[in-house]
């Protein structure tokens, strides 16, 4: 190999080094945008809690996904509202004990199987490996995630200039893996496990 070639292919390799390096991107606690539910079937009728109290960062590049990507999110439990102000009381009280453990996070380490590079408005399917924790325990999950990739975010819902990420993650909650006693308002005696839907929105910085 020729001098001038190995000199080229050393900048090539340089180059993609530097373009593939994560980018961060910021979750705003209390963006109108960012929302996290939980479902809940009952005996009787079902009920939702929501939240906008969530936060977190992801670093990852959108054309590289698969180079070092890590990711942190947390939720604010105690501001949970079910429409039922007794309701939300019960919930904090005797079931998620904010008071003892306010948050819930998800830790990503690593993405799992082929991490395929984000186009540009299509959501893209990812499988986030890493530590769920709620209610003090810490159990190992792997989450699908729906991830869309605008390069400019002044016209959606983030409503900010500069890349930014919308990510989607549905996913169910056993209550008994986590030591959660089974709620029962009244009569109405909710299922074992809850649906959650995180829907959010990162910038970039």
């Amino acid at each position: 190999m020729s001098t001038r070639l190995w000199i080229l292919l050393m900048w090539a390799f340089l180059l993609r080094s530097v373009q593939a390096a994560p980018q961060g991107f910021q979750i705003t606690i209390g963006h109108s945008a960012n929302l996290v539910r939980f479902h809940s079937e009952a005996t009787i009728e079902s009920f939702d809690g929501t939240t906008r109290q969530v936060g977190g960062r992801i670093m990852v590049d959108p054309q590289a996904p698969q180079v070092a990507p890590t990711a942190y999110f947390q939720v604010d439990l105690a501001s949970l509202d079910t429409g039922m102000s007794l309701r939300n009381k019960h919930m904090r009280e005797n079931h998620l004990h904010t008071e003892l453990h306010p948050q819930a996070t998800f830790v990503m380490s690593k993405l799992a199987g082929p991490v395929p590079a984000m186009k540009a408005g299509v959501a893209t399917r990812l499988m986030a490996v890493g530590d769920f924790t709620v209610h003090g325990v810490t159990l190992p999950r792997t989450l699908p995630v729906d991830v869309t990739w605008h390069p400019d975010g002044s016209q959606t819902a983030a409503r900010k200039a500069g890349p930014v990420l919308h990510v989607v993650c549905r996913f169910e909650v056993v209550l008994a893996d986590h030591g959660i006693p089974r709620p029962q308002f009244l009569f109405m005696k909710v299922a074992e496990s809850m649906e959650v839907t995180v829907d959010l929105w990162a910038t970039a910085g």
